[in-house]
C-alpha cells in the first residue's frame, strides 16, 4: 500500500473543515425556516385567544350534552375508545363542565394578556429568525466558495512545491552518476607517468645525440685511413644496426603515445564539455531551488491565513452554538404556550357548547385552536429535538475545528522546517555549482597541457624518424668504407670505447627494464 502523503492529509482534512460548516448551515437554515412556521402557528393562537376572552360568559352545557361522539378518532399513537368510555368521558365532560365555564373566560383573558405581552417577543423571534435564515444562507453560500478556493490554492502551492524539489534530487543523481567514473582519473595518472618516461626519453636521446655528435668527430679523420681489423669494423657496423632499430622501436613507440595522447585529448575536452553544461544545469537548478524556497514561503503564509480563517470560523459556530440554545429556549417557551393553549381551546369548547348554538362557531374555532395547539407543540417539541441535535454536531464540528486547527499549526510548522530545508539545499547547490566551475577550469586547462604535450610529442617523433633515417645512410657509408676502416686500430678501439658507452645509455631506455 502506498503512503499517504502530507499533500493527501492537507486535502482530507480540509475537506472535513469545509463539509461540516455547510452541512451545519444548511441545517440551520431548515430549522430557522421551520421556527418561522411554528411563529406563524402562535400568532393564530393569539387571535383566537382574543376571541375566547370576548366570548367567555356564553353558556356551551347543551352543546356539550348534543355533541355526536360516533365519529370521534383517537390520535396517532394512542388506543382508540369505545362506546361506553366516549359516553363516559362525555358525562364526565359535562360534570366539570359548570367548574370550568366559570373559569374558562377568566383564563382565555389571562392568556390573551400573557400572548399580548409575549407578542413583542414574537416579533422580535421573528426578526431574529428572518436575519438567522439570512446569516445562515450567506454563510452556507461563503463556505461553499472559500472552500474551493482554499482547496485549488493549497493544490496549487503544494505542486508548485514538490515539482521543483523532485527536479532538484534529478538532476543531483545524474551528477553523482557523472561524477562517479573514476576513468579520466586513471587516464590522468597515466599521462603523468607517461610525461616523467619522456621527460627521460629526452635526457637518453639528448645524451645519444651528444654521443653520435662525438661519434662522427672521431669517424672524419678516417675516411683517408686504411681498415685496422675486419672484426672491429663489422663490430661498429653491427651497432649502427642496433642504433637505427632502436631509433625506430622509438619513433613506433612514439606514433602510438601520439595516437593515446589523442584520445586523452578527446575525453579532458569531452570533460570540460560536460562540466560547462552541468555547471549550467548546476546554477539553473540552484534558480529552480530558490522559486521553490518562495513558493513555500508563499504557502506559509497562506496557510498562516487558512489557520486565521479556522479561528475565525471556531468563533462563527461558537456563535451558532449560542444562537441554537437561545431558540432552544423559545421553542421550550414555545412549547409551553401549546399546553395551555390546548388546555384552553378545551375549556373554550365546553364554553361553546354552554352557550347553545351562538357558540356553535366558537366551538369549530376551539377545535382549530386545540388542532393548532398540537401540532404547534409536536413541531416545538420536534424543534427542540432537532436543535439539540443540532447542539451536538455543532459542539462536534467545534471539536473537529479545533483538531484542524492544530494540524494546521501542525503543517505550518512542517512548512517551516521544510523552507529551512531548502535553504541548506540551495546552499549545497550553491556549493556543488562552485566546484563544478572549479572541475571545469581545471578540465579546461589539462585539455590545453595535453595538447601541449602531445605537440612536443609530435616534434620528438619527427626528430626520432629523421634521426633513424640519418643513421640508416650513416650505415650505409659505414659498409662502403670497410676498407678504409681497418687501417685506424687505435682510432677504432677509442670508437668503440664510445660506441659502448652508447649501447650502455640506450640500454637504459628499454621498456622492460
Amino acid at each position: 500500500m502506498k503512503k499517504i502523503t502530507l499533500q493527501v492529509k492537507f486535502t482530507a482534512l480540509m475537506l472535513v473543515m469545509v463539509l461540516i460548516p455547510v452541512l451545519a448551515a444548511n441545517y440551520i437554515f431548515k430549522r430557522a425556516q421551520s421556527a418561522m412556521k411554528a411563529r406563524t402557528v402562535i400568532t393564530g393562537t393569539r387571535n383566537v385567544a382574543l376571541q375566547l376572552k370576548s366570548a367567555g360568559d356564553i353558556p356551551v352545557l347543551e352543546d356539550i350534552q348534543k355533541m355526536d361522539l360516533s365519529e370521534f378518532q383517537a390520535p396517532e399513537g394512542e388506543p382508540q375508545l369505545t362506546t361506553e368510555q366516549l359516553e363516559a368521558e362525555k358525562k364526565r365532560l359535562l360534570d366539570e363542565a359548570s367548574s370550568r365555564v366559570e373559569i374558562a373566560a377568566f383564563e382565555a383573558g389571562i392568556l390573551s394578556e400573557y400572548l399580548e405581552s409575549r407578542f413583542a417577543d414574537l416579533e422580535n423571534l421573528d426578526n431574529g429568525l428572518r436575519d438567522l435564515e439570512t446569516a445562515a444562507q450567506m454563510f452556507y453560500t461563503g463556505s461553499l466558495i472559500f472552500g474551493g478556493v482554499s482547496l485549488v490554492l493549497f493544490w496549487f502551492f503544494m505542486n508548485k512545491v514538490s515539482a521543483p524539489i523532485k527536479d532538484v534530487v534529478e538532476r543531483l543523481k545524474v551528477f553523482q552518476n557523472e561524477s562517479s567514473d573514476t576513468s579520466q582519473v586513471d587516464m590522468l595518472e597515466a599521462a603523468i607517468h607517461f610525461d616523467t618516461f619522456l621527460v627521460t626519453a629526452r635526457t637518453i636521446l639528448q645524451e645519444s645525440y651528444s654521443i653520435a655528435q662525438e661519434l662522427n668527430r672521431k669517424l672524419e679523420p678516417l675516411t683517408a685511413m686504411p681498415v685496422f681489423s675486419d672484426e672491429n669494423v663489422r663490430q661498429f657496423f653491427t651497432d649502427v644496426q642496433e642504433i637505427s632499430r632502436s631509433s625506430n622501436y622509438i619513433a613506433n613507440t612514439l606514433d602510438s603515445t601520439t595516437a593515446h595522447i589523442q584520445e586523452v585529448s578527446g575525453s579532458a575536452q569531452t570533460i570540460a564539455s560536460r562540466s560547462h553544461q552541468a555547471a549550467t544545469d548546476s546554477a539553473e537548478t540552484a534558480a529552480i531551488a530558490g522559486e521553490g524556497k518562495n513558493a513555500v514561503s508563499e504557502t506559509i503564509d497562506t496557510m498562516e491565513q487558512i489557520k486565521d480563517e479556522v479561528l475565525g470560523l471556531e468563533d462563527v459556530i461558537e456563535n451558532l452554538n449560542s444562537a441554537g440554545k437561545q431558540i432552544g429556549e423559545i421553542v421550550n417557551t414555545i412549547t409551553n404556550i401549546a399546553h395551555q393553549t390546548n388546555l384552553l381551546a378545551l375549556n373554550a369548547a365546553i364554553e361553546a357548547a354552554r352557550a347553545g348554538e351562538h357558540g356553535q362557531g366558537f366551538t369549530v374555532v376551539a377545535g382549530e385552536v386545540r388542532k393548532l395547539a398540537e401540532e404547534s407543540g409536536e413541531a416545538a417539541e420536534d424543534i427542540g429535538k432537532k436543535i439539540k441535535e443540532m447542539l451536538l454536531k455543532t459542539g462536534k464540528a467545534v471539536e473537529t475545528i479545533n483538531r484542524g486547527a492544530s494540524k494546521v499549526i501542525d503543517g505550518v510548522n512542517i512548512a517551516n522546517v521544510a523552507g529551512n530545508n531548502l535553504d541548506k539545499i540551495v546552499s549545497s547547490v550553491l556549493n556543488v555549482n562552485k566546484m563544478i566551475q572549479d572541475i571545469s577550469t581545471a578540465s579546461t586547462e589539462q585539455s590545453q597541457n595535453i595538447d601541449s604535450l602531445r605537440g612536443s610529442i609530435e616534434s620528438i617523433s619527427g626528430a626520432t624518424k629523421i634521426t633513424s633515417e640519418g643513421t640508416r645512410r650513416v650505415a650505409s657509408a659505414v659498409n662502403e668504407q670497410l676498407s678504409h676502416i681497418r687501417q685506424y686500430m687505435s682510432i677504432t678501439k677509442e670508437l668503440l670505447t664510445l660506441v659502448q658507452l652508447m649501447g650502455d645509455m640506450l640500454d637504459k631506455f628499454n621498456l622492460n627494464s
